[in-house]
């Protein structure tokens, strides 16, 4: 068996990225919402969140419905940024799809953890929960 990773860094993408980072046990570091639409620097975003995380995590994507990449340009750029910041920094990429983890007693957020995160962010803390269980 191998020995899990410090952390989770999670990702949601979308035209609005979630970010979560959880540490081994469970509980939320960090997360962030990054939008796509209308910036310019959401991959420079990214970049900084790998090099800033990427060392000392496990990486979970959440998968098109039917378990392989989304049909959307928006959300295929997104897969594709982080697939690629993954290679740079010598990753492998978790997919999860949705059907594997929503609704998944493990899934679920005290609303404590909720407060002040957007949906994607809560969607990527929620992955990177069901990932470690």
């Amino acid at each position: 068996m191998s020995k899990l990773p410090r952390h989770v860094l999670a990702f949601d993408p979308g035209e609005t990225i979630g970010m979560a980072l959880l540490k081994r046990g469970g509980a939320i570091v960090v997360t962030k919402a990054i939008t796509t639409a209308g910036t310019r620097d959401w991959r420079e975003r990214l970049a900084v969140i790998f090099t800033q995380y990427a060392p000392s995590s496990a990486l979970v994507i959440e998968a098109g419905p039917m378990g392989g990449r989304h049909n959307n340009m928006i959300i295929t750029t997104v897969e594709n940024e982080l697939v690629d910041l993954a290679d740079q920094h010598g990753m492998n990429v978790n997919w999860i799809r949705p059907a594997d983890w929503k609704g998944y007693p493990a899934a679920r957020l005290a609303p404590a953890e909720c407060r002040h995160k957007s949906k994607h962010e809560q969607d990527a803390a929620r992955m990177a929960r069901v990932w470690l269980h």
